[in-house]
């Protein structure tokens, strides 16, 4: 059997329905408070791994204290 899936299309798809209408809403939402806990204990850090990132939704609230920030 061939694996006849576009992968990056299914990604793009399932992305725009999650973070579309209400649900979007509070999945920023949860992205802002968790970034904004984690900022209050962050000092300068020259390298940042996110774990888990997925598509990087929750970069745009992490502060940028950082030299780099690998997903």
């Amino acid at each position: 059997m061939k694996n006849n899936i576009n992968w990056d299309e299914v990604n793009k798809v399932v992305n725009t329905q999650i973070y579309s209408g209400l649900s979007g809403k509070l999945l920023q939402l949860t992205h802002k408070q968790l970034a904004s806990f984690g900022n209050k204990f962050q000092k300068q850090q020259d390298n940042v791994l996110e774990i888990g990132a997925g598509q990087g939704e929750h970069f745009p609230f992490v502060n940028r204290n950082f030299a780099t920030y690998t997903m």
